[in-house]
């Protein structure tokens, strides 16, 4: 009778394990919980097609006062035009081994660990990503639209409280819409800020009938702390990012066509199992569009999606979807 041994591709079923993978590392992301990224089918569609980047056509708004109606007048026509936002497809992927050796000296199986942890490390990767493309359209906002959607409260010299997180500086910052301050639904902020936000006792706690737990809101925005975003530290002081999202600010997409999402390996002279995991996506912020200035490879990484030099916003300021406060803590 042949000898039977359990491989990981036994434990792993990648056709299966890939499905779960796509679906539960963005499903538990808080951002899409919180309605600021939303998945879009047509996204999902583009991306699972060819192509680098993918074009969204839309309707210019109608501007331009209506006529006054005199006797024996024409009413004159105006027309509008169509422009485009651009998304960027993405693709990241990595990959883990495990010696055998150190299952057995662990009494426990590393691999069986490693498997149980992908999705929350993609999740993680997805929350950072975020920030990313957030850095990348408000680098442009600064260079190009006179940072009409940032409200930079930092010093350089001995920091006051003007130069932190307040009620004021919020206010100011969501006012930068103009009318649709109001539709700002959440608020992202590293720790350190949170904390500050908590001293000013500026943080209710709603209990949530759902979950079972309380849902943290400033300013009726719901709160995530994320220490993703991490302080800019080359001045002389901490610079911190608290960045307001509408709802919808981000669509989403992802396709497992044409790579291979999930794959197995063993290296036997090693006594090594391999698992390798790859993401197909776009991540795009309503109003802008890509534009792939400086892109060296194929895909772009993390840091190229943070460049002012590979977005341009397109829409009115009204009608995108974030601001920033950037503060000294």
């Amino acid at each position: 009778m042949a000898s039977e041994v359990l491989r990981i591709s036994d434990v792993v079923i990648p056709e299966i394990y890939e499905q779960y993978l796509i679906e539960e590392s963005i499903y538990k992301n808080e951002f899409y919980r919180a309605g600021i990224i939303t998945r879009q089918p047509r996204f999902d569609t583009l991306v699972g097609g060819g192509g680098e980047m993918f074009n969204i056509p839309f309707w210019q708004q109608l501007t331009g006062d209506p006529q006054a109606i005199q006797s024996n007048t024409t009413i004159e026509t105006k027309k509008t035009t169509t422009s485009k936002q651009v998304a960027r497809r993405f693709m990241f992927g990595r990959g883990w081994s495990a010696e055998e050796i150190a299952s057995a000296l662990a009494g426990d199986s590393a691999m069986d660990a490693i498997e149980s942890m992908v999705d929350d490390y993609w999740n993680r990767f997805f929350n950072g990503f975020t920030f990313s493309v957030v850095k990348g359209i408000m680098a442009d906002n600064i260079d190009n639209d006179s940072s009409d959607l940032v409200n930079d409260i930092t010093t350089s010299g001995t920091v006051a409280a003007a130069n932190r997180i307040s009620l004021d500086a919020v206010i100011d910052t969501a006012k930068k819409k103009g009318d649709k301050m109001q539709d700002f639904t959440a608020i992202a902020m590293h720790s350190t800020v949170y904390a500050r936000a908590l001293k000013n006792d500026s943080i209710d706690f709603i209990p949530d009938s759902q979950e079972g737990k309380e849902i943290e809101k400033y300013m009726g925005m719901r709160v995530i702390v994320d220490d993703g975003l991490a302080p800019d530290t080359d001045g002389s002081n901490s610079e911190y990012w608290t960045v307001l999202f509408q709802p919808g600010a981000l669509g989403y997409g992802e396709s497992g066509n044409n790579i291979t999402v999930v794959e197995t390996d063993r290296n036997a002279g090693k006594s090594e199992d391999l698992l390798y995991t790859r993401r197909q996506f776009t991540m795009h912020p309503r109003g802008w569009k890509w534009i792939d200035t400086s892109v060296a490879g194929d895909m772009p990484t993390k840091s190229e999606v943070e460049e002012a030099g590979n977005w341009d916003r397109v829409f009115e300021k009204k009608n995108c979807g974030v601001a920033v406060l950037i503060s000294n803590g």
